[in-house]
């Protein structure tokens, strides 16, 4: 095929279990950019999250956050597109989550809104399992780091902030559901709100909610549109559930070495795992190629 956009997603695929960035694979995406090619990032975090390792590897090109939903520019901070869920729908859905009693938090352009009592869950709900093994630790360590990066909006009732501001909902994450409660939950969350959101899973135990229309593939076909690039001339590189739909759109969809089953049937290659630096091997196969 003939390359010409390398889109890569980040958590599981680019950083190893630990979250850090190999010096490998910041090396190869170097040479990438040097040989010419589009590299960008496809990712469910928000755009404070990822702005800071898209300005480490020194990325011109469109990023798209939020699994697609808000679209800018890395070197100039300039936003390219910014959907929202429906204001009415927004604080529908959060009431709606609030009676669930389920762990949610809101993705808004200054930040992320979450509600006091789930603050303390999303800062250190990985603490249990951080003294389990070397990885765990550094990861834990890492994500307290990030946190720097991320300004978290607290307040005691998400519905009352929301419908009091109208503060555009770019994205909202529910969390921490059983195995199994969370296609279950996407399922009816289609069913209730019908055109008005469409929804991903992230993880198995994760439910992404989003504007209509939005995913990783509607933000990698915006960028490749920005960038004048055909779909044919793209591969899509992630780890997840939520990568599917772009590695579907891309001309080369590769699955990593640790996605599960389900995710690797879908694309079409596979490659080594993110904690053995697959997507630099397979950036240096191109190269060579």
């Amino acid at each position: 095929m003939k390359l010409r956009l390398i889109a890569l997603d980040v958590d599981g695929t680019i950083l190893r279990s630990d979250r850090s960035l190999s010096r490998r694979t910041r090396r190869a995406i170097a040479r990438a950019r040097y040989a010419g090619l589009h590299v960008t990032l496809i990712t469910g975090r928000h755009r404070q999250e990822v702005d800071f390792l898209a300005r480490s590897l020194a990325l011109t090109d469109p990023v798209a956050c939020c699994n697609g939903a808000f679209i800018y520019h890395p070197d100039t901070g300039r936003t390219i597109s910014e959907a929202a869920i429906g204001h009415e729908t927004t604080v529908h859905l959060t009431r709606e989550l609030q009676r669930l009693g389920l762990f949610f938090y809101h993705y808004l352009p200054q930040g992320i809104l979450i509600e006091r009592q789930h603050a303390r869950r999303l800062k250190f709900g990985a603490l249990r399992k951080a003294w389990r093994t070397p990885s765990h630790t550094a990861g834990f360590l890492r994500w307290l780091m990030d946190l720097r990066h991320l300004r978290l909006l607290t307040v005691p009732d998400a519905a009352a902030y929301l419908e009091a501001r109208r503060v555009p909902t770019t994205m909202i994450n529910v969390s921490g559901l059983p195995t199994g409660e969370a296609e279950a939950l996407r399922a009816e969350l289609e069913r209730i709100e019908d055109d008005r959101i469409s929804t991903t899973l992230t993880l198995p135990h994760h439910v992404d909610i989003l504007p209509p229309g939005r995913s990783k593939a509607a933000g990698l076909a915006d960028i490749a549109s920005l960038l004048g690039v055909d779909p044919s001339e793209t591969v899509a590189v992630g780890d997840n559930f939520n990568d599917v739909s772009m590695l579907e759109f891309a001309g080369l969809g590769v699955a990593m070495g640790n996605a599960p089953g389900e995710v690797r049937a879908r694309a079409h290659r596979v490659i080594g795992d993110n904690d053995r630096d697959g997507v630099a091997g397979l950036i240096e196969e191109f190269l060579r190629g």
